[in-house]
């Protein structure tokens, strides 16, 4: 086998041919002096001890975590309260002048990709409390072509925009939408019910019917076949006439003409589609004469009416009709009968004109007409078929998340639609998305339309609570954030995905039967999405005169544990009040409230990072009443009216004084000048003064001495605005900023004050928004939306209704930013190391929730836009997947290793170690749970079936590599090239997973047998206080060849898997087709039984390809694995080393399944010295390496560093030479350049300023310096430090990164010692850049030789800061993180939740770089190259050229949702009389 590409790693991506790295100068005086011929010295280095003893080495343990050091929290889950100003005007159109183009997306109930017909004729069952009518809707019919459909087909892009209102999108975006049908397999969205004017008590909402500022007539113009978006018969109907649409209560109407009509009274003139009343007769091609027998005797036949009657029928019904004519006469009677049959639909006049068929019959007979009882079956359907329906109107609602066959059919490209364990699917938002991340909510209005500006009014106040806080999914969590249970009231069944219609037990406020089978209804998402439509006696009413302000004044208080203010409920308090629930429209308002923030919640505490936050949707032509209650400090009474003057004053830019939340008194000042036009009237300004003041102070502080019991000091409020967009008054960016009540409650109420925010952004934490604090300069961007490039100017936390999209991605990102959950830092995987315009690439990442031990596993398709925008969807949810399995127990395809072979994991299986109950449990058996066990022991209660995933990266494999060839290589890639894609991750919940890559369904799960002695534990309720970690390594997967016959049949494709900290073991397993995977495909595991000397695998395996002899080119496939660390600790069956060492092993991937490992025939290892100075007080380690391969794929050298600090070069092939090294050979002293007869040395020594030694953990990477003397050159880079145990989170060590040059020397006098023959550079941590000054590169042979460096290095800027994660090569730039972790109590005592990471962009060979921050632990990055941005120059005269590629990592805060790298290559051979200035022609390439 041959590889078709010569690299330096498989990680690594690479520059062009030898003459890759382009740096500073390159000395060429001692070029022949590098040569391996050179005597060599051993440096001066530490001496090393050997040890033999029979009791474990005295070394101290690494203290594995066995908790995540990121992502784990104390703290109690964020809160969301939704304020609902809910006023007629909010469900005003959501598409209003524009005309329509099918080249316009437009997005809402109906797929804008697909075509949909009108269902007139439902067949479903109607549930208790609805009828036929209620299931009349639109289905989806298939894919539209260019939002075009044909025959009797609607587009759904024009349904959207003909009939959505604006809070169709809001719902969707939060919930999926309003479910007016929602049964397990049929869900049918409806459109708000839109005013209908006179309907309600005083005609208070206005009529929607065609108005101009709530919901317009729309036109749909004949050009181009009626631009495809209605059917065929209504296009036909309407001629070259334009068509118009008009829109009332649920319903659509149609008309044809050269102008709208009508009104909310008058529809009469739309009417297009609206079925024809008239009977039809069908074909009469039967006829009979002379018959003696009366045919009306036989076949079912039912007499409706003689000559001339009129006979009702419903449908379409065979009709026979008779005349019977008297042969004989009257006293001797002799009748002959003739007849036809054929269907007529609807009502008809029994006559022979209508029914005869154009027939003879006999003068002087008697004629009858008879239908039939049953229902006609034949083919034929009256023309009057063709009109769509029965009403004269279309009921707006439509089918959604229809499937086929377990296969949903309504694929959206923004996830409407989830699979639940009934094997269909539901709509479902952000609500469902976030509902285990925070808890909810819900205010909204009275239906009290009295004016409340009015003097002295005796309006209700603000609004009244909906729906009390709470988690509204299926797992509950305590105070401190830890999963406690399922939830019983959970607001959709887990199983089926159905919205439970009453959860929150109402048996007090009755609704409308269309709402609630049981006439009662309560809940956060029922409130949502069923406003406007609960009342018992009107539907289409909602609230006028909003008094917004007063709305979230109240929800305030509520977050404050006070009660409600006494004029908000005083006109449903008491008993008999609202005794027709008109008031409460048909929906419970609670007139006393438990305390959102009690429930043993302790006053002492600090909560300063608890999120509290308050979502306002609605529209800024609002109705307060300037009757807000005074201040009263003392009993926790705030004044909003004092701190809107401070806002009004901040705008104006006039001077007055406050106090800020840390009690300091402060000065009112606007450094953008006067902004005259703030809003300050009574009825609109309010709502800023109470965002402020929530935003700034503790809202439950010290100075509520009434009740210390309720003091919750920390804990403040941010502020979410959603702006409805009235009119078009928000349209104007110079209006809204300046002029919006929203605007202004985002820009107080929602700034930056956090110190330590995401992206080390402006803040500011004593109430001034222009001022950042940190630099204590004035700044807009403290209040500004700075990580969304498109809201640049925007306030952080106004959202404007604009775009669909942009109102999906708003309430994502409102709940994402008051939500938390960690995602896992291992690497991800993705099915593409490319992206293009055009294409996507999906990438896969896991994520863990610390509440309850779960985890996912999530593919986000990247696509990259003609103008360079890369967009990120979620494709699938491993864990929802999971969770839809109807019967896990059974359908999971599941496999254990054991010591005598693999097995099925199955409750029939004996285990000695498990009890069939346990398995079943294992496996997905959910009954027990919360049953007792053992004692007080209980079966752990889970919310999800996969375990979390912390440290184990997720790997993709797809077809096989095209880079491969060999002997019958060929035949195995056809054979496998459309095999099922495939995506492994390690949990902790005891498997190695393999899900499909395309859907996320699971394809097998095994079981490591290292895992059985702690399987048990996992389904023990204690396990959630006590977790471990189990597979939790990293993986890898490749093409190999294992066999002799040099056929396809020797090709497999392998799995290489560590147990990272949960045993130490690593396993291979054969996934050439992981759909079809069983015991036999476990080719082998290797654990501390089999040598000791392989501790915790705690960093990256590789399988790899090595030459096996000396003198022939023969290779063979090994798993190459560092033996990680603690090999020296006693494992479960007694095993140790006994020396300690660190050891690399090259375990033969081809040893069969039955065979012992044997040191020297099956597996290798190439053991490290350790330092008997450090061995009592440091503990020893080797986690990863770096490769470098040779023309064919096969390793020649290796660069490793170890936990002391060691940078180390093992070649197995000799550098500048053809002499290989025989397995025999593999040992450190053979395989090291730098080496005596008897001590091999590493190629450098980290160590810090005051000379100790530093812990390299993350691969070091290296890339090709030119070709010197036919002697390969090399630049390693490499960082230092770890964080892999507690100790970590607060240690403060200096680590550093660095670069080496690696000329291939064996002279001593050249080795480097240390970074005193380096040069020092600086990490910036304000600036955020990494300088080297000026050096030329060489191999000083004394620290005092400053003509030339060695290679630089940068001590990282903060203390504790170290290097995390995989360092990836981009030519020559290294791409890293850094981890500044959070201690315990650095942000408000509320736990060690967070930290910082800086991604860091370095150029190897000048150490000029950048960097970035985010609080938040982040994997490494994802990489794509963007293919469709390389670009070539012309060639010179000499032939030389320069290629360009860009490189892409995405990133949704910055310009564009992502950040770019550019490499610029020279192409073309450089001659040695070139190498002298390489350096100059290289620059050229990269100015």
């Amino acid at each position: 086998m041959h590889s078709k590409k010569s690299s330096l790693a498989e990680a690594s991506l690479h520059s062009s041919g030898h003459n890759r790295a382009w740096y500073k100068r390159l000395q060429p005086q001692s070029l022949r002096a590098w040569m391996a011929g050179a005597g060599l010295v051993a440096m001066a280095l530490a001496s090393f001890m050997v040890v033999g003893q029979s009791s474990p080495p005295s070394i101290p343990a690494l203290s594995l975590a066995t908790e995540p050091l990121f992502g784990a929290s104390t703290n109690e889950k964020p809160a969301m309260a939704l304020a609902l100003s809910v006023e007629y005007p909010t469900v005003g159109a959501q598409y209003r002048n524009a005309p329509y183009s099918p080249a316009s997306e437009y997005l809402g109930y109906y797929d804008a990709e697909a075509c949909y017909t009108y269902n007139n004729a439902p067949t479903e069952t109607p549930r208790t409390g609805l009828n036929a009518q209620d299931y009349k809707r639109f289905d989806r019919t298939g894919a539209a072509i260019a939002r075009k459909c044909t025959g009797e087909q609607f587009s759904g892009n024009f349904l959207n925009w003909a009939s959505s209102s604006a809070i169709d999108m809001m719902r969707m975006a939060l919930s999926g939408g309003d479910r007016y049908i929602d049964e397990e397999n049929l869900t049918v969205l409806q459109r708000a019910v839109l005013p209908a004017g006179g309907g309600d008590p005083g005609g208070d909402n206005p009529c929607f019917w065609n108005s101009s500022g709530h919901f317009p007539a729309k036109q749909l113009a004949s050009a181009d076949g009626y631009s495809g978006a209605v059917p065929e018969s209504m296009r036909s109907s309407a001629g070259s006439q334009a068509i118009w649409v008009a829109n009332k209560l649920n319903q659509i109407y149609f008309r044809a003409g050269s102008g709208s009509a009508g009104s909310c009274t008058d529809s009469s003139g739309y009417t297009l589609g609206k079925k024809v009343t008239v009977y039809e007769i069908g074909p009469r091609d039967n006829y009979s004469s002379g018959s003696t027998s009366d045919p009306s005797g036989t076949g079912g036949w039912s007499y409706c009416g003689a000559n001339g009657a009129t006979c009702s029928i419903s449908g379409i019904k065979d009709v026979l009709y008779v005349e019977r004519t008297n042969v004989g006469n009257w006293k001797n009677p002799s009748y002959r009968y003739a007849y036809t049959k054929g269907p007529v639909s609807n009502d008809f006049i029994c006559n022979r004109a209508n029914l005869g068929g154009g027939n003879s019959f006999p003068d002087n007979s008697t004629v009858s007409c008879y239908t039939n009882n049953n229902d006609y079956a034949g083919d034929w359907r009256p023309a009057s078929s063709l009109g769509l329906n029965t009403e004269g109107y279309f009921f707006a609602r439509v089918a959604v998340c229809n499937s086929s066959g377990g296969t949903l059919q309504d694929v959206r490209d923004y996830g409407l639609c989830k699979k639940y364990p009934s094997g269909y699917f539901k709509p479902t938002g952000a609500i469902q998305k976030y509902s285990d991340q925070l808890r909810l909510a819900a205010f909204g209005y009275l239906m009290d339309q009295t004016d409340p500006k009015t003097i002295n009014s005796t309006a209700s106040f603000g609004g009244v609570l909906r729906a009390p806080m709470k988690y509204v999914g299926d797992k509950l969590f305590d105070i401190s954030g830890q999963y406690s249970g399922s939830n019983p009231k959970a607001e959709w069944d887990q199983r089926t995905g159905q919205l439970i219609e009453n959860p929150e037990n109402n048996t007090t406020v009755q609704t409308s039967t269309s709402v609630s089978s049981t006439s009662y209804s309560s809940g956060v998402i029922n409130y949502l999405n069923k406003f406007g439509r609960t009342g018992t006696a009107y539907t289409g009413r909602y609230k006028t005169r909003d008094p917004v302000g007063e709305l979230h004044y109240e929800t305030v208080r509520y977050l404050q544990g006070l009660a409600p203010t006494p004029l908000a409920i005083s006109k449903i308090d008491s008993a008999g009040e609202d005794a027709d629930f008109v008031l409460r429209d048909g929906y419970p308002a609670y007139t006393s409230w438990t305390d959102p923030y009690g429930d043993g919640r302790s006053e002492t505490a600090d909560y300063s990072c608890v999120k509290s936050n308050i979502v306002v949707v609605g529209d800024v032509n609002t109705h307060d009443g300037n009757r807000f209650p005074s201040v009263d400090a003392a009993n926790n009474i705030f004044s909003a009216t004092d701190w809107r003057n401070i806002v009004v004053n901040f705008e104006k830019n006039i001077t007055s004084t406050y106090v800020d939340g840390q009690g300091a008194n402060r000065t009112t000042a606007n450094p953008n000048g006067a902004n005259a036009s703030v809003p300050n009237s009574n009825d609109r300004s309010k709502l800023m003064g109470s965002a402020y003041w929530a935003h700034t102070h503790d809202i439950r502080g010290a100075s509520w001495t009434a009740a210390p019991a309720k003091q919750r000091k920390g804990l403040r409020v941010k502020t979410f605005l959603f702006d409805v967009n009235e009119g078009g008054s928000s349209t104007a960016y110079a209006n809204r900023s300046t002029n919006n009540q929203f605007f202004m409650a985002s820009k107080y109420g929602g700034f930056e004050n956090d110190p330590s925010n995401l992206g080390g952004n402006p803040y500011n934490t004593y109430g001034n928004p222009f001022v950042n604090e940190k630099t204590n300069t004035n700044n807009n961007k403290v209040w500004q939306d700075v990580d969304t490039p498109a809201r640049a100017a925007e306030a952080s936390t106004y959202y404007l209704q604009s775009e669909a999209r942009d109102v999906l991605k708003a309430f994502d990102d409102i709940f994402n930013r008051a939500s938390t959950k960690a995602r896992s830092i291992a690497k991800r995987g993705s099915n593409s190391t490319s992206i293009q315009v055009g294409s996507t690439t999906v990438a896969y990442g896991a994520k863990f929730d610390t509440g309850d031990w779960s985890g996912d596993v999530e593919a986000n398709e990247y696509s990259l836009a003609t103008d360079g925008t890369l967009t990120e969807t979620l494709k699938w949810s491993a864990a929802t997947q999971l969770g839809a399995l109807t019967s896990p127990v059974t359908s999971r395809n599941i496999v254990m290793g054991g010591s005598a072979g693999a097995v099925d994991f199955s409750p029939s299986t004996a285990f000695s170690f498990l009890t069939a109950d346990e398995v079943r449990y294992l496996r997905g058996d959910q009954s027990r749970e919360g049953q007792a066990k053992n004692g007080s022991i209980t079966w752990r209660k889970r919310s999800a079936l996969l375990g979390d995933v912390v440290n184990s990266g997720v790997v993709y494999s797809g077809a096989p590599s095209r880079q491969m060839t060999g002997d019958g290589y060929k035949d195995y890639y056809d054979d496998n090239k459309n095999r099922t894609p495939a995506v492994f991750v390690g949990a902790n919940d005891g498997m190695l997973h393999a899900f499909n890559a395309t859907t996320g369904d699971e394809l097998f799960a095994f079981i490591p047998k290292t895992m059985a002695p702690k399987l048990a534990s996992l389904t023990e309720s204690t396990y959630t206080s006590n977790h471990q970690n189990f597979v939790d390594g990293l993986l890898s997967a490749k093409e190999v060849d294992l066999g002799t016959t040099k056929t396809k049949a020797d090709w497999k494709t392998v799995l290489l898997g560590a147990n990272g900290g949960g045993a130490r073991s690593v396993f291979a397993l054969d996934v050439t087709d992981p759909s079809a995977f069983g015991t036999s495909k476990v080719l082998w595991e290797f654990t501390s039984a089999d040598d000791a000397d392989l501790g915790y695998v705690i960093g990256q395996p590789q399988i790899l390809k090595l030459r096996t002899s000396a003198t022939a080119s023969t290779y063979k496939w090994f798993a190459v694995v560092a033996s990680g660390v603690n090999n020296y600790t006693t494992d479960a069956d007694g095993n140790y080393s006994a020396t300690g060492k660190p050891a690399l092993f090259l375990l033969s991937l081809d040893k069969a399944a039955s065979a012992s490992w044997t040191l020297g025939t099956n597996y290798y290892k190439v053991s490290l010295p350790i330092d008997s100075t450090l061995t009592s007080t440091r503990p020893t380690g080797l986690a990863n390496f770096t490769p470098i391969l040779g023309s064919s794929g096969e390793v020649r050298e290796i660069f490793m560093g170890d936990y002391y600090g060691n940078l180390w070069n093992l070649q197995f092939n000799t550098r500048g030479t053809s002499i290989w090294k025989a397995p025999a050979d593999w040992s450190l002293l053979n395989l090291s350049p730098l080496k005596t007869t008897t001590v091999a040395n590493p190629l450098y020594i980290a160590k810090d300023t005051s000379g100790t030694r530093q812990v390299i953990h993350e691969a070091p990477v290296a890339f090709n310096g030119p070709m010197v003397e036919q002697m390969e050159t090399f630049f390693v880079f490499a960082g230092t430090g770890k964080f892999n145990e507690s100790a970590d989170k607060t240690s403060t060590s200096t680590n550093s990164i660095f670069a080496v040059y690696d000329n291939g020397t064996t002279r001593a006098d050249e080795a480097i010692v240390g970074r005193g023959r380096l040069k020092s550079g600086t990490i910036n941590a304000t600036a955020k850049t990494v300088t080297v000054a000026d050096f030329v590169w060489g191999r000083p042979k004394a620290d005092t030789d400053t003509t030339k460096r060695a290679g630089w290095f940068a001590d990282l800027p903060v203390a504790g800061e170290r290097v995390v994660g995989v360092i990836q090569l981009v030519g020559r730039k290294a791409i890293f993180n850094t981890v500044i972790p959070a201690t315990a109590g650095a942000s408000g005592g509320c736990g060690a939740g967070s930290a910082t990471t800086n991604t860091y962009i370095v150029d190897i060979s000048s150490g000029t770089g950048t960097f970035t921050s985010k609080l938040v632990l982040e994997p490494p990055s994802l990489i794509l190259q963007n293919d469709s941005a390389t670009t070539v120059s012309t060639s010179d005269p000499t032939g030389r050229s320069v290629r360009t590629k860009t490189y892409i990592i995405p990133d949704p805060a910055a310009p564009g949702g992502k950040r770019e790298v550019t490499v610029l290559e020279l192409l073309g051979r450089l001659s040695w009389r070139q190498i002298n200035n390489y350096l100059d022609l290289k620059n050229k390439a990269n100015p």
